[in-house]
């Protein structure tokens, strides 16, 4: 798994070869990395896209979006964190488990390993539990 400050410099690297077509290429690790996980070839000196679907998929509006969601994640990581009282937690799982459809068990267990998961996956949770509240308001 790549750290969040070195997606942010992998990410800013692919931005500016799809911005400009190519870039100067160097030794540097992540030009590097671009250049042997396959997504970008060397040619005459500078790095282009090596895949014009993977162009066309992951193209300068996915990377500004990626960018910004890591962004937000590393930001979420500085805030100081606010422990919460633990009356509070415990009755977490009795509040979730209404709104999901699930045991309290089963929300308590995934209240456990929220920090495991990534923004992507809490995106998909969070659209589910929306889908099934407006369910239940039929």
């Amino acid at each position: 798994m790549i750290n969040p400050e070195r997606a942010i410099i992998l990410l800013e690297i692919d931005q500016k070869i799809l911005d400009k077509g190519s870039i100067l290429a160097d030794n540097s690790p992540e030009k590097m990395y671009l250049l042997l996980s396959g997504l970008v070839v060397k040619q005459q000196g500078k790095l282009r896209v090596n895949n014009l679907i993977y162009a066309e998929v992951f193209n300068l509006s996915w990377v500004e979006q990626e960018l910004g969601k890591v962004k937000l994640a590393i930001n979420a990581q500085k805030l100081p964190q606010s422990p919460q009282p633990i009356q509070k937690q415990a009755q977490l799982p009795s509040i979730a488990a209404p709104l999901t459809g699930q045991s309290e068990e089963i929300c308590a267990a995934f209240l456990e390993n929220i920090d495991n998961l990534s923004l992507d996956q809490l995106e998909v949770i969070a659209q589910a539990i929306m889908q099934q509240k407006n369910k239940k308001k039929q």
